[in-house]
């Protein structure tokens, strides 16, 4: 074996003192009495193979001495200049493995090292899939997410936070203690181990420098955050984050040390646990500054995790096989599920279909198994088919299956310190001490014995029901009896439950189950009355609960309703009804269920509603040619467009116009006018051309005008077309 240079030097040391003494003594002198002498029994000191390293009794030398037996205990007991000797040395350090702190040098000592002679193998080593757990966290390769994990941020999804008020924090007594104030939070939801972590705090203080923060996880690992901190105060929004650039003790920090901060020891000594559990934040106030408390606001955690390859959640990682989840998209299937029969599912990861699910063979099925009641399917004695007590519930139903008094549906003798009906503790009388027996006792009447506030003694909104029969004993709006309902005015829109019977505004209460609650249903105990209801005509009653009853003829037209087996098409108006005559203004007037009907009256194919303005002149409708005749015959509106009734201005109307005139362009022929004889014009207007004409008969060469010799009759021929005329106008409209 190699001996260490600094074990030759002590040892020649030791060697050289006792040379030294020798010179004041005799070599044969056995001061410890262990039968050898510093000179061996050869009497020559430089022989070192039979001196007596050790020949003083003060100092254990009567069990040191050459061929002692050698125990491992980092003394050379029997002088041959070597600690190892027999012992072993793993790492061949010339430090026997019984005393050396790490045998196999793997920078981890044995204590924490969970195999201390194999190197490969310690806290922190690479975690390969092998079966071997190689970072010594406990787990198996399996579920181990230290294997294929990578690092992800992670939202600790609770934060503690005391606003408005917070958490004070008191200041230190005048010459007396340190003030310690503790804060939890509760984290929940987080997968993987711990990657990275950063702490963000607000603290109100005066004198900050007066403050030490130290964080403590869930697995019990202590750090302090901050200590020694600059005078000011405050810590507004302060991050302690590993990654930060300015340590927390800095002296020249910014104004209410608001930012990134390094903590005063590192936050990564949670790297590798879980984030889960109950953190806790440890405020201490070292000195007392005559000030008024401070406040804790608000603090949170920050987590960055190793995501595990675990893509069902169930534990087990894949793409580690044969020791991880052979299924990890089914959260039922990895190596610790039992492999119910009939789903044709190796759900156990051992390459076998359907062989389990009854392990203790017990003939009855584990419960994780469809139909399945064996709550221990690792014992054969314990299943539903045993009750050891024959207290009727069976040992997977029993807490104390040995004890006939004690099951499920036994009576509750409280505080005598058993748990009689299985709840999990014992009842006590008056857990609050306020005065009332539990309800759960026998002739108790408190019904929350966890508050001492509450029991029957006790009406906060003096409404005559105490706390324990009153819903809601903070509202005098609320309590059993009140009236809610229909006859309740306003009960049933205040969105509370007025007579405490678990339903707000009577939403689900339906006595007469018509459909309709009781603030929807005039009269909830009959069937026949709510807001569906059919409604009886004029009989007074108000079936359908719309606060009237249902006349048949409400507008007095003398026709019924159509709800009332009537044909009013609208008995709200008067001026509608059948039969009525129809105005053509949009609305159906008749009930003929076509508004604007009129009929045709004077058959010219358009009715009065259809563009005819005078439905008794069948020459009058929209549409018909215009004439001089001083009415609208096309209905525009417009009488007599497009004519002039003298347009010659010879004092005569035309004759279209119903005038005498028959040629109303030129002012020198008109009724009056005298008949030229030769110009082949009828100049006088009595439809009698030049010879034709009786004036022209006369033996008149060049004109004809009226004589005396036939006045009569003249004038009969010349008004007798004007008379016909005049007789086919009409009077305007």
């Amino acid at each position: 074996m190699r001996i260490r240079p600094f074990l030759l030097f002590l040892v020649f040391a030791q060697l050289g003192l006792f040379i030294g003494e020798a010179q004041a003594q005799s070599c044969q002198d056995d001061d410890d009495g262990d039968g050898y002498s510093i000179c061996g029994a050869d009497g020559d000191l430089s022989t070192l193979s039979d001196n007596d390293c050790n020949d003083d009794p003060a100092q254990g030398g009567a069990s040191i001495y050459p061929g002692a037996v050698e125990s491992c205990d980092s003394i050379d007991s029997d002088c041959d200049g070597s600690f190892v000797d027999e012992f072993d040395d793993s790492d061949s350090d010339s430090d026997p493995d019984c005393t050396d702190p790490d045998d196999d040098n793997d920078g981890s000592i044995d204590s924490s090292d969970c195999a201390p002679l194999d190197d490969s193998i310690y806290p922190g080593a690479d975690e390969i899939c092998d079966g071997i757990d190689s970072d010594c966290d406990g787990r198996s390769d399996g579920q181990d997410y230290d294997i294929g994990g990578q690092p992800g941020s992670q939202l600790a999804p609770e934060t503690a936070n005391h606003l408005p008020f917070g958490v004070v924090i008191p200041d230190a007594t005048f010459n007396g203690p340190a003030s310690v104030t503790l804060d939890s939070l509760a984290v929940q939801g987080l997968v993987g181990p711990i990657h990275d972590l950063d702490v963000t705090v607000q603290i109100l203080h005066s004198f900050r420098e007066d403050l030490t923060l130290e964080l403590t996880s869930p697995q019990g690992t202590t750090i302090t955050l901050a200590t020694g901190l600059s005078s000011g105060q405050n810590l507004t929004d302060t991050v302690l984050d590993d990654e930060a650039s300015i340590p927390v003790d800095t002296n020249t920090p910014p104004a209410g040390m608001t930012g990134s901060f390094t903590p005063i020891e590192t936050l990564s000594a949670f790297d590798g646990e879980q984030g889960i559990g109950s953190w806790t934040l440890t405020i201490t106030d070292a000195v007392s500054q005559f000030t008024s408390p401070a406040t804790l606001f608000r603090w949170s955690l920050h987590f960055t995790l190793i995501e595990p390859d675990d893509n069902d959640g169930d534990g087990w990682i894949g793409d580690c096989l044969p020791y991880g989840d052979c299924d990890d998209e089914d959260a039922n299937t990895s190596p610790e599920a039992i492999d119910c029969p009939g789903d044709g599912v190796d759900n156990d990861c051992d390459s076998q279909l359907d062989e389990g699910g009854d392990e203790d063979s017990d003939g009855y099925l584990d419960t994780s198994c469809p139909s399945g009641d064996d709550c221990n399917d690792n014992s054969s004695s314990v299943h539903p088919g045993i009750d050891f007590d024959n207290d009727g519930f069976n040992v997977c139903e029993d807490c104390n299956d040995l004890l006939a008094s004690v099951n499920p549906g036994a009576a509750i003798v409280c505080g005598d310190g058993i748990d009689q009906d299985c709840s999990g503790f014992d009842e006590p009388l008056d857990f609050d001490q306020d005065g009332y027996i539990d309800i759960l006792c026998q002739g108790g009447d408190d019904c929350d014995d966890n508050v001492a506030s509450v029991n029957p003694g006790v009406d906060l909104d003096s409404d005559g029901s105490n706390a324990c029969e009153d819903c809601n004993d903070g509202s005098s709006l609320q309590y059993p009896g009140n009236s809610e309902g229909w006859d309740s005015e306003g009960s049933c829109e205040d969105f509370l439950d007025n007579d405490c019977d678990g339903y707000v505004d009577q939403d689900g209460v339906d006595l007469d189950s018509d459909g309709a609650n009781a603030c929807e249903d005039c009269d909830d105990l009959d069937a026949s009355f709510g807001p569906d209801s059919d409604e009886i005509c004029d009989d007074g009653v108000d079936q359908d609960c719309d606060g009237v009853d249902l006349l048949s003829d409400l507008d007095s037209d003398g026709v019924s309703s159509l709800a009332c087996g009537g044909d009013d098409c609208d008995d709200e108006d008067a001026d509608n009804y059948p039969g009525n005559i129809e105005i053509c203004d949009g609305i159906d007037q008749d009930c003929s269920t076509v508004p604007d009907d009129a009929p045709d009256l004077d058959g010219d194919g358009l009715g009065p509603c259809d563009g005819d303005c005078d439905d008794s002149d069948p020459e009058v409708f929209q549409g018909a040619p215009e004439l001089c005749d001083e009415i609208d015959n096309n209905c525009d509106e417009v009488v007599d467009e497009g004519f002039v009734r003298d347009s010659d201005q010879d004092g005569f109307e035309d004759i279209a116009c119903g005038g005498p005139d028959c040629d109303d362009t030129q002012a020198a022929i008109a009724p009056e006018a005298t008949e030229d004889c030769a110009d082949g014009v009828d100049n006088n207007c009595d439809d009698l051309l030049d010879s034709a004409d009786p004036l022209c008969a006369q033996g008149c060469s060049c004109t004809a005008s009226g004589s005396d010799e036939y006045p009569s009759s003249l004038w009969l021929l010349v008004l007798l077309p004007v008379v016909l005329q005049r007789r086919r106008r009409k009077s305007p409209c």
